[in-house]
């Protein structure tokens, strides 16, 4: 199951989800650090999700909605651990809530990985992202 975590129980967010941040992070190229995620979920311009099978979480996604002159995005911004694929069969779930939010576009940024896994759910890759309209 693909659920977000409500931000008023940031204090409460499992050890491993700092985890999966960073490991997401170490990707990058230094755009962020694990303290300003932190801030940014805590001032809730970013959202966690978390992805568990049974007792167990194993896949962390955050996002965020860019608001541009015209239109609104969410995007996948950070996303880790050992669930990807099962959690990518639930993504749905962020879609929803991101129309529900008044977003007409999803993308996803990342490795090219993201590219040959979401492409099987309608994703394709655009500039060095991975998206579809909502």
């Amino acid at each position: 199951m693909l659920a977000q975590w409500p931000k008023e129980m940031f204090d409460q967010l499992p050890h491993f989800v700092w985890d999966h941040i960073s490991l997401a992070l170490e990707h990058g190229n230094g755009e962020r650090t694990i303290t300003e995620v932190k801030k940014d979920i805590l001032a809730g311009t970013k959202q966690v999700w978390l992805h568990n099978i049974g007792d167990k979480f194993d896949f962390t996604i955050v996002t965020q909605i860019m608001e541009h002159p015209s239109k609104k995005v969410c995007e996948v911004v950070y996303s880790g651990g050992s669930g990807m694929i099962k959690a990518m069969e639930e993504l749905r779930v962020i879609e929803d809530w991101a129309k529900m939010n008044g977003c007409t576009d999803i993308h996803a940024v990342g490795r090219k990985y993201l590219s040959r896994t979401l492409g099987n759910y309608g994703y394709s890759q655009r500039y060095i992202t991975v998206g579809k309209k909502l």
